[in-house]
């Protein structure tokens, strides 16, 4: 029978220890990594180091770098979509506090992705590259657009506003300013930028009142 070694038997030990799959903690601090290095910056080797594992363990999880980042880039739509969905149907929020709550959630998520990782991601792994795009297309513009004819209803929204047009500009600020070519000679990080889009676009579009309350929640 093969016998373990130390470092085999300290691993098992502190996989004993956690609550957290293994699976899991690995996507974890996966995220951190690739975010701050991009994906080419980050081996599988350094990736099992910085996680405190053995390549092997590392490999039982992942066959592949790709395979933990779409892992990775999965649950973050996952956790996004969830809490986008709770802000959005909270009874308990009023309309300024669940587009404040959408626009703070966006700009914290996008804040945490480098200029670099977006570059690298879209070299490197097109179809996810993709697949982000087409959850911000399908999830958040379609939220913002729900909030847009909420609005409307609340008279905080002009009247004679289209909301399909109100989306348009702000699906054609997102993809002309969040991309990793323009992200590359900004002077502010994509989370300052998506936060900037929305002010422009919705304060925009609303009456006096809903100008004057959106001027008290958005500082």
């Amino acid at each position: 029978m093969k016998t373990k070694t130390v470092s085999n038997v300290q691993e098992d030990a502190i996989m004993t220890r956690t609550k957290i799959p293994v699976r899991e903690r690995i996507i974890a601090n996966a995220e951190p990594l690739f975010f701050a290095r991009g994906f080419s910056g980050v081996t599988m080797d350094r990736m099992a180091a910085e996680l405190g594992i053995s390549k092997k363990t590392l490999y039982l999880h992942f066959d592949s770098k790709h395979q933990l980042l779409y892992a990775v880039i999965s649950r973050l739509m996952a956790e996004s979509e969830g809490i986008i969905k709770a802000l959005t149907e909270d009874p308990k929020l009023d309309y300024f506090q669940r587009m404040a709550g959408l626009v703070d959630h966006i700009s914290r998520r996008t804040s945490k992705i480098s200029r670099e990782f977006m570059l690298d991601l879209q070299k490197s792994a097109p179809e996810m590259w993709e697949e982000i795009n087409e959850f911000r297309r399908r999830k958040i513009y379609h939220n913002f657009g729900l909030m847009v004819r909420k609005g409307m209803r609340a008279g905080l929204i002009r009247p004679e506003v289209d909301p399909d047009l109100v989306m348009q500009m702000y699906a054609a600020l997102v993809q002309q300013m969040i991309n990793p070519q323009a992200l590359m000679h900004s002077a502010y990080s994509p989370g300052q930028l998506m936060k900037a889009i929305v002010e422009l676009v919705f304060a925009g579009a609303m009456t006096e009142k809903g100008r004057a309350r959106f001027k008290k929640d958005f500082k």
